[in-house]
């Protein structure tokens, strides 16, 4: 027997409309009980695009947030007429205007990774991990003046093993914290310097089985995960240290089980706490000026993120905004990605008031193919008054 095209039409239309329906009522229903029981929606402030005439991205690493400040937007690409220069690049949401910066130190032989962590309107901070037979470095650790344009190498590692031989690094302010890894020796450091000055200082050092990563700051405080590897089970405890770099002094957080990979700013420390060998259990925070902690149960949080009064976080279904002086929450791309006006949004980063997120439009609708034009960053503006409040109303 033949089936008639148009009923199979018409079904498959009725199938993507309940399908569609039921994602919207999941979405609603789990959202509405985390958010006085509304629908979380978004509204785009700009949507930033990935491609710019003249430039291609380098790797695969898209767009950076730059410190939340008007919605800017960074990136490190290749200038097409010229694929062996790297530049780094500002632009801001709704505007045309693109600011670019040579990266002096990233020449021929070409690096095989390029990475960046930029903290004001001054520095931006990246590194190039090298690879081959005739390469003296693993990797390097630039750092930028864009005031004045002069790039120096911060730090370095020989021959240890190429991405093993590793570095973490973040930045707040003037103050530049990383975290290396010296496979020959079994060392783990922890390293602060204060880029206006360029003094450096070494603030941890543990040796095998201990290491350090995840470093943060916010230019005045310093944190890092503590980690212990346990080869018998193959297993990692960890736990979060926090430094006070004004006052020379470590600062007690009083953290009750596992805790990895912190993030600092507006007075609080956050960290996703529980074991990082399986899904962590959920996000803990403290306040630093009154030492109270918060905490809220998100399986699987992780790459946390900071706001006023806010924590970002992937995980949990897809990720979300945590707002811990209150206990509200709102959990985006549930249950793997959050839709609106054929634009998919993934992975949430939240800086200040601006949350980022990657977009990629859909053509044809419902189960569209992307746009062959690439990608674009949104930017959403959070209003002042309450960091939830448009998710809400």
């Amino acid at each position: 027997m033949q089936s008639n095209p148009m009923c199979s039409r018409s079904l498959a239309r009725l199938a993507r409309v309940v399908l569609a329906g039921v994602a919207c009522w999941c979405l609603s229903a789990t959202s509405g009980m985390q958010a006085q029981h509304a629908t979380p929606h978004l509204r785009p402030f700009a949507l930033v695009p990935v491609n710019i005439p003249g430039l291609r991205f380098y790797g695969s690493e898209g767009l950076y947030p730059f410190d939340g400040q008007d919605g800017w937007v960074a990136g490190v690409k290749q200038q097409t007429q010229a694929p062996h220069r790297y530049v780094f690049v500002l632009q801001q949401a709704r505007a045309t205007h693109v600011r670019q910066y040579v990266l002096q130190h990233a020449t021929p032989p070409t690096p095989n990774r390029v990475g960046l962590v930029v903290a004001d309107q001054r520095w931006f901070v990246w590194i190039q991990q090298l690879s081959g037979p005739n390469i003296e470095h693993d990797w390097q650790l630039i750092a930028h003046d864009m005031q004045t344009g002069h790039e120096w190498v911060v730090d370095t590692a020989r021959a240890e093993g190429a991405i093993d031989a590793s570095c973490e690094f973040n930045i707040g302010g003037d103050t530049l914290v990383w975290t290396s890894s010296n496979r020959l020796l079994l060392r783990s450091r922890v390293h602060v310097v204060n880029l206006a000055t360029r003094r450096e200082t070494i603030l941890a050092t543990a040796h095998s089985p201990f290491f350090y990563e995840w470093p943060a700051t916010d230019g005045r405080y310093v944190a890092w995960t503590f980690s212990r590897y346990h080869p018998q089970s193959s297993s990692v405890t960890s736990t979060v240290e926090l430094y006070d770099v004004s006052a020379h002094r470590s600062v007690p957080l009083h953290i009750t089980g596992q805790a990895s990979q912190p993030v600092i700013g507006y007075g609080t420390i956050a960290w996703a706490a529980g074991p990082i060998s399986r899904d962590a259990a959920g996000i803990g925070a403290q306040d630093l000026r009154s030492g109270r902690q918060y905490f809220t149960r998100i399986p699987g949080a992780n790459r946390l993120s900071m706001g006023p009064c806010t924590v970002g976080f992937a995980g949990g279904g897809g990720g979300g905004i945590w707002d811990y002086c209150t206990g509200q929450r709102v959990l985006l791309n549930e249950p793997s990605q959050y839709q609106m006006n054929s634009i998919v949004y993934t992975w949430p980063m939240l800086v200040g008031q601006y949350l980022y997120m990657q977009a990629i439009r859909e053509i044809g609708g419902y189960l569209g193919y992307a746009d062959p034009h690439g990608g674009y960053v949104a930017v959403f503006h959070l209003s002042q008054e309450h960091p939830l409040y448009d998710f809400y109303h």
